[in-house]
C-alpha cells in the first residue's frame, strides 16, 4: 500500500464497508443501524445481512435508507456465513462488523481508521450495555500471547479489518461458538493488532443468562462442538494452557448439571486425571472462598 503524505487527506476519501448481521431482531436491528448512520466519518457503505429471519422485517426494510444494501440469505446458514458473505460483496477499503443487538459509538469509525495505520487488523473496548460496565485494555497494540491468555479481549462488532485481508482470512464457518476468537487468533499469527483503547461500542449482556442456561443443559455431543476452536488452535495455545482451557469449558457449570459423572468422565477422556481435577478443586476453593 502506498504510504499517504497526509493521514488525514488519506482517510477523508477512504471508503468503510459497515456490515450488519441480523437474524430475527428487526428491532434492535433500527438501533444498530441508527448508530452507524450518526457516524461522525461519512463515508460508509452499509450492507445488512439477514441469516434467513423467520422473524418479518419488511417495516423495517421500508425504513431503510435508499443507500443501504438489504440481503438475505437463502437459508439459515449462521453468523460466520452471513459475515463472509458480507465481506464478498463489500466495496469499502477496510470492513467493520456490527452485530444486530450491538451499537457502535458515534466516532467509532474514525478512530479505528486513525489507529489501524499499517496493520490489517484493529479492535477497540467496549461498555456493556445493561451495566455500563467498561471493557478497555491499556495498550496499543494486542499480541498473539495476550490473546491466548484470556477471552473477552474485544468481540465481532469492534473488529476493524482491511477488506483483503479478511478475503485472505474469512470467519470460519465450521465454528458454532468462539468464531471472533479464531479470527483474531489467526491474524495475531502473522502480526500484532492495533487497539484503540477506548469504548468504542456498546456490547449486549442482556442473552447472557439465556445463553447460560443453554450450555448447563447442552448435550455432550453439543458441547463437543465448543471445542473446536480450542482445538483447532491446540498446537499454538500450548499443550498444558489447552488442557486448562477445555477442562474449563467442560466443567464451568458442573455444580449445576444433573448428570454430573457424565461430565466428569468427558473430561477425563479429553484432558487426563490432572487437569481435570486442578479445575474442579480450584472451583471449588473459589466457593469456600466466597463462603458459598
Amino acid at each position: 500500500m502506498v504510504a499517504c503524505k497526509s493521514i488525514v487527506g488519506c482517510i477523508s476519501t477512504t471508503l468503510v464497508t459497515a456490515i450488519i448481521t441480523t437474524y430475527n431482531r428487526p428491532e434492535k436491528l433500527l438501533l444498530a443501524l441508527r448508530s452507524v448512520l450518526v457516524q461522525t466519518y461519512p463515508h460508509i457503505e452499509i450492507i445488512i445481512i439477514d441469516d434467513h429471519s423467520t422473524t418479518c422485517y419488511e417495516g423495517v426494510k421500508a425504513q431503510l435508507p435508499e443507500s443501504v444494501s438489504y440481503i438475505r440469505l437463502s437459508k439459515n446458514s449462521g453468523a460466520c456465513a452471513a459475515r463472509n458473505e458480507g465481506i464478498r460483496r463489500a466495496k469499502g477499503q477496510y470492513i467493520a462488523f456490527l452485530d444486530d443487538d450491538d451499537r457502535w459509538m458515534p466516532e467509532k469509525i474514525f478512530m479505528q481508521l486513525h489507529t489501524i495505520a499499517e496493520r490489517d487488523l484493529c479492535l477497540c473496548g467496549s461498555q456493556i450495555a445493561e451495566t455500563g460496565k467498561l471493557r478497555v485494555c491499556n495498550q496499543q497494540v494486542i499480541t498473539l500471547q495476550m490473546l491466548l491468555d484470556r477471552n473477552g479481549i474485544c468481540g465481532t462488532s469492534g473488529v476493524f479489518a482491511r477488506r483483503t485481508a479478511l478475503q485472505a482470512e474469512p470467519f470460519d464457518e465450521q465454528l458454532s461458538n468462539s468464531q471472533d476468537w479464531d479470527l483474531l487468533i489467526r491474524f495475531a499469527i502473522k502480526d500484532v493488532i492495533a487497539y484503540a483503547a477506548r469504548p468504542l461500542y456498546l456490547f449486549s449482556d442482556g442473552n447472557h443468562d439465556r445463553i447460560t442456561n443453554r450450555i448447563k443443559t447442552m448435550p455432550i455431543q453439543q458441547l463437543d462442538g465448543r471445542l473446536k476452536a480450542l482445538k483447532k488452535h491446540r498446537k499454538i495455545i500450548g499443550e498444558a494452557n489447552y488442557r486448562k482451557k477445555t477442562a474449563g469449558t467442560i466443567l464451568a457449570y458442573i455444580g449445576e448439571r444433573e448428570n454430573k459423572i457424565t461430565y466428569i468422565k468427558y473430561c477425563l477422556q479429553q484432558v487426563g486425571i490432572f487437569s481435570t481435577m486442578s479445575y474442579l478443586l480450584s472451583k471449588l476453593c473459589r466457593k469456600l472462598r466466597l463462603g458459598q
